[in-house]
C-alpha cells in the first residue's frame, strides 16, 4: 500500500531539498575558487557540501548539471537586477548595474567564467545570449540582430572573465568603459 505524504511533509520535502541543492551549489563554488572544474569530483562536492554520495544523484546527473545550475540562478539574479535600466535603455545605468552584479558575485562569477573553463563558459554565453534576445536593446539595422547579441555577450563574458581573473584591480567605472567601448559602441546605431 503506497503511503500518501501530508501537505506539511511536501512543504519540508520541498524545504528540504531547496536546502540541499543550495549546499551542493555553494559547495561546487566553494571548489572552484580553489581549483579547476576538471579536478573536481562528486566525492568532493558532497564532502564540501556535508551530505551523502547518492543525495547528489538525486539532484543532479553529473557536475556539469549542478554547475549550469549555479549559472541559471546567477544569471536570472542578474536579469532581474539590471531590469529596470534595460527597460529605461540607460547603457550608463546598465553599464554600473553589471560591474556592480560583478563585484558583489565575483566569487561565484569567477568560479563560473574562469574555473569552469571554456566549455561552461560558452554555455553560460550561449544562455545569456538567449536571455538578451528577449530583452529590448536596439542594435545597428546593419548588423543581424543574433550576430550582434552573440558578440556583446561574448566580448562582455570576456572582460568580466579577464577582471575577476585580476582580482577586480581595475576600477568599475574604468571596466564599464570598456565594456562599452568594445562590446556596445561598435554595435549601435
Amino acid at each position: 500500500m503506497a503511503h500518501k505524504l501530508t501537505a506539511e511533509a511536501e512543504v519540508f520535502l520541498d524545504a528540504r531539498q531547496i536546502r540541499t541543492r543550495d549546499k551542493l551549489r555553494a559547495a561546487l563554488v566553494a571548489l572552484l575558487a580553489r581549483q579547476e572544474l576538471a579536478g573536481i569530483t562528486v566525492q568532493m562536492i558532497v564532502a564540501e557540501a556535508g551530505i551523502g554520495y547518492a543525495t547528489f544523484f538525486r539532484h543532479y546527473s553529473a557536475i556539469d548539471a549542478l554547475l549550469l545550475d549555479v549559472a541559471e540562478q546567477l544569471l536570472a539574479r542578474f536579469v532581474d537586477g539590471i531590469m529596470p535600466a534595460v527597460i529605461a535603455q540607460d547603457r550608463s545605468l546598465i553599464l554600473d548595474e553589471l560591474t556592480g552584479f560583478v563585484r558583489a558575485e565575483h566569487r561565484t562569477v569567477h568560479a563560473l567564467l574562469v574555473g569552469g573553463g571554456a566549455t561552461v563558459r560558452r554555455e553560460i554565453a550561449g544562455r545569456a545570449a538567449r536571455i538578451t534576445e528577449n530583452l529590448p536593446v536596439d542594435f545597428d539595422a546593419g548588423i543581424a540582430r543574433d550576430l550582434a547579441i552573440t558578440h556583446s555577450v561574448d566580448t562582455i563574458s570576456n572582460i568580466v572573465a579577464w577582471w575577476v581573473s585580476n582580482d577586480l584591480a581595475m576600477p568599475d567605472v574604468d571596466v564599464a568603459r570598456l565594456i562599452d567601448r568594445l562590446a556596445l559602441q561598435p554595435l549601435s546605431e
